[in-house]
């Protein structure tokens, strides 16, 4: 039987955190079953009445889904979530994720059932959040949160916590009100519960909070920005809304006004609910007219009346209103008004890189002849690509279609443009050293300019022909060379309107349309929760074979999905609908609309939690590229080292030397010709030091190999990569160390290591080494910004990383070159 996902805890669970889909949603599904039954009622007060309205300058309320549990009830989302057995699925996710990152902790914390339970108190009942700017005084403001049943044992538990981090804790009596505050000075909070919520607030600001409560003073309920928000406009019922009222903040400094930032008066936010559809909206109040970036927004407007052509079966694309020639110029403009100085400069330079690029001037010779209207969307028609990966295989029915307004003009730019292109792809496979045959650029013959690419000899995409067509009222791009003619030559049969499905979303999209994106998740997502077993599989196998090949134990993914819960996909299409982005510009501003049948990254409410959770991950990647790039580097180098060992019977001393052993010039200049920089090695003039008149002026030809990739780049001048220079180590004062000097083992003897310090390159400046003097423990000067430790060269040439709990003892035996020491492969 599916789990029961309309009971409060431990049944009760927030969101199916795994699943970028449901982020959000499920969680409040989950929770607003109970309609008034375990949480708040629907009619009880606004907690807005909490915040003063004197001074506020940003505000967000989420009223929690219990108060409009019905309205939630009738989404397209909640039913797929409860109807199926996609809710009880996501759940189960979530709670195994939290359970597996707290076990990778050390197994303390509360384990997924119990985050999730309280999690989704917070989510049926709702808090609200607000800024109070200090009459008088702008750049000071007090922060106001209330919580609906805060007062709750649990969640008054997790409130003190949070709170307690900012400072000690004391008493405060308010008439027959006891306030509990943390912090000292200006930096100090008060909480207390106020008819069963809890308030936290900066003690600055309590007085404020009180008299609004007490009525007394004006809350954020009568704010006329937030009355607004709140009301049921054409069906749509908030749930969450938000603002940012720039008015009450000190003026943006010049550098933002002169870009058009100063226009923008108050952005606006609200998510809720209409018809089947979760909604989410933002607008920006930047009254015409406009200027800097905001005037790229006054485009030519659209509706759905006057979409282009687009064929009837098409269930996504996306249609952009854009004048090329006039943003064109805008952003040139741009570049100017950016810096008085050398904006005008800048903005030349620009232009003449593009003409040079191109070929031609792309403003005068092609955008103007364009019109504003662009689409974007897949073919149907089109086979898959076979040879390629499953997710590629329909790339074959790309189309881009842009409007034409002089057909004639046209053509000529696009046929200069694509000259242009031709002979620089000629050019390119004409260069020595060029492997396989290149891709060919081809104008084809007939009554319309079109040019194709042929791809190379043996590509798994050999049945493609992208091709670039110009017809008489568009400019079509497409990877199949028959659709892009056929378009070009204009649509045949019928034209997508809002029907069927969608003509709910037909009703609801605005009007004056500079974007338009429309999508249906039913071709996609229910596979995608279908095949989730085997994607899981897939990545442990290719877990598992990276594993392999490092000689390493294969990993498992600590998540284990329930055949059980798979939803049948066919049920799960049933339950969703397509959905729509849409941005409209008027004289008052700029309005965002997402409305979808099925919560996904197209919601910017549920995108953003997606970023915050893919956060961690991207950076743990981007990171582990950064490392991988230093391993790079450093391989170079210790290749180097080893060629010029046998180049010249020893490794490099750490400094290139005067006849009185004066050190001119670092090592890193000595290995230039063993990493492929002889020409720049032989520009140095080795008889003067590093410093000179002339040697400075090679400062900045550093080469890459030197430079971490996670260092900042601050200086690119300098070097993060340094040597042990001292006795007993492989780089010895007026010592030629040998292979052979390495009585240690080249692989337990350090030849190179990262440093967090960095130096001229050129400079002969490295890590002294004292095998007889205490030195700063434990890592002698090396260091890195990778997390846990730095990567080191051996003398091996291999390259490990060194651990930031390696022993001083053991780093001080693998400096040494013929110290004696017995290390093990498991010390470091």
């Amino acid at each position: 039987m599916q789990r029961d996902l309309l009971k409060p805890p431990p049944a009760v669970f927030a969101a199916g955190l795994l699943a970028l889909m449901a982020l959000t949603n499920p969680a409040n599904g989950q929770a607003t079953k109970t309609g008034g039954r375990g949480g708040a009622p629907a009619t009880a007060a606004s907690l807005a009445r909490y915040v003063p309205e004197k001074g506020l300058a940003a505000y967000a309320e989420f009223r929690g889904f219990d108060a409009d549990a019905r309205g939630w009830q009738k989404t397209a989302a909640y039913k797929a979530f409860n109807d199926t057995t996609l809710g009880a699925l996501l759940v189960d996710l979530a709670s195994q994720g939290i359970d597996a990152a707290r076990n990778a902790a050390g197994g303390a914390g509360p384990g997924g059932d119990e985050v999730l339970a309280k999690a989704a108190l917070f989510l049926r009942r709702g808090a609200v959040v607000g800024l109070c700017i200090r009459e008088g005084k702008p750049e000071e403001a007090d922060l106001v949160i209330a919580f609906r049943g805060g007062a709750n044992k649990d969640v008054r538990g997790l409130i003190d916590r949070v709170v307690s981090s900012v400072g000690k804790k004391g008493e405060l009596r308010k008439g027959a009100r006891k306030l509990v505050t943390y912090g000292t000075g200006k930096k100090t909070f008060a909480t207390w519960d106020e008819k069963g919520d809890a308030i936290v607030c900066g003690l600055e600001v309590v007085d404020a909070v009180l008299a609004a409560t007490d009525g007394k003073a004006k809350s954020a309920e009568t704010h006329p920005i937030r009355a607004g928000l709140a009301n049921d406009v054409d069906g749509f019922r908030p749930v969450g809304l938000a603002f940012l009222d720039m008015t009450k903040f000190p003026k943006p400094p010049p550098d933002a006004a002169r870009v058009g930032l100063d226009g923008v008066k108050r952005v606006e936010m609200q998510f809720g609910f209409q018809d089947e559809a979760l909604m989410w909206t933002a607008r920006i109040a930047a009254p015409s007219p406009r200027k800097g970036f905001l005037a790229l927004l006054d485009q030519p407007t659209f509706d759905l009346g006057s979409l282009p052509p687009l064929p009837a079966d098409l269930t996504q694309f996306t249609v952009l209103s854009v004048d090329p020639e006039r943003t064109y110029d805008r952003i040139i403009a741009l570049i100017k008004e950016s810096d008085p100085k050398g904006g005008q400069a800048q903005a030349e330079a620009t232009e003449r890189s593009i003409k040079e690029s191109l070929g031609i001037d792309l403003s005068r010779d092609l955008l103007r002849h364009l019109g504003p209207k662009l689409s974007l969307y897949a073919s149907k028609s089109a086979p898959p690509i076979q040879g390629l990966l499953p997710a590629l295989e329909n790339i074959s029915g790309l189309v881009i279609e842009a409007e034409v307004k002089d057909q004639k003009a046209a053509a000529r730019g696009v046929d200069a443009l694509m000259t242009s292109l031709a002979r620089r792809v000629a050019d390119e496979a004409k260069k020595p050293g060029r492997r396989g045959t290149p891709p060919q650029m081809r104008k084809n013959d007939g009554p319309q300019l079109a040019w194709s690419m042929i791809p190379a000899p043996g590509t798994p995409a050999k049945d493609l022909e992208p091709t670039l067509v110009v017809g008489e009222k568009s400019l079509v791009f497409s990877p199949r060379k028959e659709i892009a003619e056929s378009l070009a030559a204009g649509l045949k049969g019928e034209r997508w309107t809002p029907k069927g499905d969608y003509s709910t979303l037909g009703k609801r999209v605005p009007n004056r349309l500079v974007y338009l994106s429309v999508s249906d998740p039913r071709e996609t997502v229910p596979q995608i929760v279908a095949n989730l077993p085997n994607l899981v599989a897939m990545a442990e196998m290719g877990m598992a074979q990276s594993a392999k090949a490092k000689g390493q134990a294969p990993p498992r993914i600590p998540i284990r999905i329930d055949p059980a819960l798979i939803p049948d996909p066919e049920t799960l299409a049933s339950k969703m609908g397509p959905g729509s982005m849409s941005i409209s510009v008027d004289p008052s501003g700029i309005r965002l609309v997402n409305r979808e049948a099925f919560p996904s990254l197209a919601n910017p409410a549920s995108g953003g939690i997606a970023i915050a959770l893919l956060l961690p991950a991207v950076q743990s990647a981007r990171e582990a590229a950064r490392r991988a790039q230093c391993v790079n580097n450093e391989k170079q180098m210790m290749l180097a080292f080893h060629n010029y060992e046998s180049g010249y019977g020893h490794f490099p001393r750490a400094a290139i030397v005067d006849k009185a052993g004066k050190p001119l010039l670092s090592w890193r200049v000595a290995i230039l010709p063993f990493i492929e920089q002889q020409e720049l090695y032989n520009k140095f003039h080795l008889d003067e030091a590093w410093d000179s008149p002339h040697n400075k002026t090679l400062l900045n030809s550093m080469p890459p190999q030197y430079r971490c990739a996670s260092m900042p780049m601050t200086d690119p001048t300098l070097a993060y990569y340094r040597v042990f220079d001292g006795k007993g180590a492989m780089f010895e004062p007026g010592v030629d160390v040998k292979i052979a000097d390495m009585t240690d083992g080249t692989s337990y003897t350090l030849a190179l290591v990262e440093t967090k310090e960095g130096v001229p390159w050129t400079k002969p400046e490295d890590l002294e080494f004292d095998p007889d003097a205490k030195a700063p423990p434990p890592f002698y000067g090396a260091g890195s910004m990778h997390p846990g430790g730095f990567n080191a060269g051996m003398g091996d040439g291999s390259i490990r990383f060194l651990k930031a709990t390696i022993a001083e003892k053991v780093m001080k035996a693998l400096i040494t070159r013929a110290g004696g020491e017995v290390i093990g492969g498991t010390d470091f």
